[in-house]
């Protein structure tokens, strides 16, 4: 949740909300985490359509995080 609510500060800072993101990229340290992030990601797109998505494995991310969020988003 830290991580999308940082992307939602972002998104709001530069005039932007979830729906206008188009793709993101997910990265776990551990797969088996995925239907918990999946259940804390979701819910921020609720009412909208949920954006492309590629999620990894990934060992060793940055400051030993269990996840790491990319997205991209499109102005209109």
């Amino acid at each position: 949740r830290g991580a999308m609510d940082s992307i939602g500060t972002i998104l709001a800072d530069n005039g932007l909300g979830v729906g206008d993101v188009v793709k993101c990229t997910i990265l776990l340290d551990a797969l088996a985490d995925w239907p918990r992030f999946n259940a804390a990601y979701v819910p921020y797109f609720e009412g909208e359509r949920l954006p492309a998505r590629s999620a990894f494995g990934a060992d060793g991310l940055a400051l030993d995080a269990p996840v790491e969020v990319e997205c991209i988003a499109a102005f209109k």
